[in-house]
């Protein structure tokens, strides 16, 4: 069953190559993602895996913690 985890509040300008570049850093993205719904402008992503245990592997990751940029 696919997942969507619903991610907000990255950096303003952030382009969506950058976005997964350090989102999914030692993760193979081709075997996560599904598709990603990147909203540069409002600086939120629906973020599509192939199922829960993946999307709960990235919130577990990113739950509360800033990026970089």
């Amino acid at each position: 069953m696919s997942a969507t985890v619903f991610v907000y509040g990255f950096p303003p300008g952030m382009e969506l190559e950058e976005f997964k570049t350090e989102f999914f850093e030692d993760i193979d993205i081709d075997s996560y993602v599904q598709r990603i719904d990147f909203k540069k402008e409002k600086i939120f992503a629906f973020i599509h895996v192939n199922n829960v245990e993946q999307a709960n592997e990235l919130i577990e990751k990113w739950n509360g913690k800033p990026m970089a940029k």
